[in-house]
């Protein structure tokens, strides 16, 4: 399988001469398997003027600081949100609070509106914060991009046809990571829903329509036990009543395949069972992880197959993941990304 097809990606920069200019970096993933599409999205501050950037055609360009770039992720609801307010039926996202992503670190706001003054366009502000677990929240870092009057008439375009491939797939082939992805999340499946069935014999099903994983695998201190899922199970449909099963066995089959929730069900989640429930803890490690293994998959493009591996492992049983593997981490992650810090504590703990 040819593991370097390019991935098209959409770039809209906007730089000035007071260094205060930004760029913004979109890629489509269409929906497939039994992953949900979005638009993935980096918005980077700019780095240097022209004659300090990048050589292009005999020009230098100025350059953005794509490493520290904000990344966040458009779902369904988020762009028929972003659909609203460009084609006038609101002015800003949300009433101008914009829509909040919850991670296990951090909190993104990301705000668009409509603006008619210094000049008529669109204002996109992604405000990443980091969670300290006190009242008080740390700013840590800010971006924003004026979209001109016909960009954002193409974004509404773009959005508009991306989200039949968003909800539905496109029909075609898919990218190489994502088909190793569902390769290996597949193989994965099929082993734990023998072992389910298994345990199924012995203790009943998790929930309806759901199986529980085997107590027959060591328990990791991260990961939800079986029990804790049941016990989670019960609180949340006494909070919820009857009308939350189908959603709450949705969830739940993400969970225990290693698939990061989407903010509302994980704030859900949150106020059925509080910020410090075991099970909302590892909801926002698989969602941090998410976003890791993208950034390792790029780091790593030769090694695609280790990294999947690696990644399988860090979502079912942390606690296997080597100092080797946690070393090479750190280096695509860098020292101070969470994750590492986590791992870190981790084995030393062991």
């Amino acid at each position: 399988m040819n593991t370097n097809i390019y991935t098209p990606k959409l770039t809209i920069c906007r730089a000035n001469a007071k260094l205060t200019g930004a760029a913004i970096m979109m890629e489509l993933r269409p929906a497939h398997g039994t992953r949900e599409g979005a638009i993935y999205c980096r918005l980077a501050n700019q780095a240097t003027l022209a004659g300090g950037g990048i050589e292009k055609s005999g020009r230098v360009l100025p350059s953005f600081d794509w490493a520290n770039g904000i990344t966040f992720r458009l779902g369904f609801d988020d762009i028929t949100k972003f659909l609203q307010v460009f084609r006038g039926e609101t002015e800003a996202l949300e009433d101008g609070k914009g829509i909040l992503h919850v991670t296990a670190d951090h909190l993104l706001n990301i705000r668009l509106k409509h603006t008619l003054e210094p000049q008529s366009g669109y204002m996109l502000e992604v405000r990443r914060t980091k969670r300290n677990g006190s009242t008080s929240e740390t700013p840590d870092a800010d971006s924003h991009i004026f979209l001109k009057p016909n960009e954002a008439l193409g974004l509404c375009e773009a959005f508009t046809g991306a989200l039949l491939s968003i909800c539905f797939g496109t029909g075609f082939e898919q990218t190489a990571i994502d088909a190793a992805l569902d390769e290996e999340m597949a193989r994965h499946a099929e082993e734990e829903l023998a072992k389910a069935k298994a345990a199924a014999e012995k203790d009943g099903p998790l929930c309806p329509d759901a199986a529980a994983p085997s107590d027959a695998k060591p328990a990791d201190p991260i990961v939800p036990t079986d029990e804790e899922y049941r016990a989670a199970y019960k609180q949340i449909m006494a909070y919820y009543g009857p009308e939350a099963q189908m959603p709450l066995t949705a969830a739940f089959g993400c969970l225990q395949n290693g698939k990061p929730l989407v903010p509302e069900q994980l704030e859900a989640g949150i106020a059925a069972l509080g910020t410090d429930h075991k099970l909302i803890r590892y909801a926002k490690f698989i969602g941090d992880v998410d976003l890791a293994m993208e950034k390792c998959l790029e780091y790593y493009s030769d090694y695609k197959p280790q990294v999947l591996d690696a990644f399988r492992r860090v979502r079912t049983a942390p606690s296997s993941v080597s100092l080797t593997e946690i070393n090479y981490g750190a280096e695509a992650l860098g020292e101070d990304h969470a994750l590492v810090r986590f791992f870190r504590d981790l084995h030393k703990a062991d």
